[in-house]
């Protein structure tokens, strides 16, 4: 479930999104490439990049019961959890400052 998932991995980019967003279709090829850029690095933790299609009421729901609060009125929303803590991750949207602030 999306708890387990949270606390199973130390170090998670996490897109909270709608496949009809406009915004989320501009973002996902830098996801892909920051993704893939992190992947060839020697880091201390893997960094695992994960999507959530918040955009159906069953998704929501799971996402409203976890213990965590998500406060977001758009998509997306990204999100980083370091160690099961999250913050929301409000830096730039370009490959390059993704891969900086990870």
């Amino acid at each position: 479930d999306f708890s387990t998932f949270i606390h199973r991995n130390p170090l998670i980019l996490m897109e909270f999104y709608a496949p009809w967003c406009a915004h989320c279709q501009d973002l996902a090829p830098k996801l892909r490439e920051a993704a893939a850029i992190m992947d060839g690095m020697d880091l201390p933790a893997r960094v695992v990049f994960a999507k959530y299609d918040d955009s159906n009421e069953y998704n929501r729901r799971l996402r409203a019961g976890a213990p965590e609060v998500y406060d977001f009125q758009s998509y997306p929303a990204l999100y980083v959890f370091r160690d099961g803590k999250h913050e929301r991750y409000l830096g730039g949207r370009e490959t390059h400052e993704i891969v900086s602030y990870m």
